[in-house]
């Protein structure tokens, strides 16, 4: 199987590092669909491994945007198009929880789940869970978030590539003028750099997968 190559995002990484030594604070990352969030996740759950910070079994990672893993955990969705039940989820991950050590808890894409406030608190007051979410609706954050959530979470916004990750990912620092050109042709979105410059793939991506769910 051919592993796809991650490309480092230094900014966000060191901010998920500098939060991770606090359990007690539910670590959310938000932007825009297809923004890099998940890939962001891989990168940091790589480095819990490499580091010695946990194994195979003390992560648990769950993308709420997966059919198969929706199907899985007996999720179904309402008229809304959201994802109901909540304590369906809290049970699931509860029962992963064979020991005193900590977990480490990934949920992608969040605001798919019903009352996904009242899951992050219950898996929050375990003192040995870290719990990490991803969201893509600048409307998840509401006023009473705060309460809900007893104050203990950070959000971490993130965009697409600046310029200097999209230099990194394409390799080439010696024609920087000509990279940045493509960089402004092509955006920033990481999804754009597998198209090998093909404008017509790029704008039909960016349309389907991108603006249309974000406009």
């Amino acid at each position: 199987m051919i592993m796809e190559k991650l490309i480092n995002r230094p900014e966000y990484m060191e901010k998920l590092k500098k939060w991770s030594v606090d359990t007690g604070v539910i670590k959310i990352v938000t932007g825009v669909r297809r923004c890099g969030k998940s890939k962001l996740f891989t990168l940091f759950q790589t480095y819990l491994l490499r580091n010695n910070f946990a194994d195979d079994g003390p992560i648990i990672s769950i993308n709420l945007d997966d059919p198969v893993q929706i199907q899985k955990l007996g999720l179904s969705l309402n008229n809304n198009r959201l994802l109901t039940d909540y304590n369906v989820l809290l049970n699931y991950v509860l029962n992963q929880i064979k020991d005193k050590k900590k977990y480490y808890v990934f949920l992608d894409e969040i605001q798919l789940l019903e009352n996904w406030q009242m899951l992050a608190n219950g898996l929050r007051l375990r003192e040995n869970i870290d719990l990490y979410l991803t969201g893509s609706n600048a409307y998840m954050f509401s006023s009473k978030l705060g309460t809900i959530l007893g104050g203990r979470y950070v959000e971490i916004k993130m965009q697409p590539f600046s310029f200097k990750e999209f230099v990194d990912a394409v390799g080439d620092q010696r024609n920087l003028s000509e990279v940045y050109q493509r960089y402004i042709s092509q955006s920033g979105f990481p999804q754009t750099l597998k198209y090998g410059g093909d404008d017509e793939l790029i704008n039909s991506y960016l349309l389907d997968s991108v603006y249309t769910n974000t406009v």
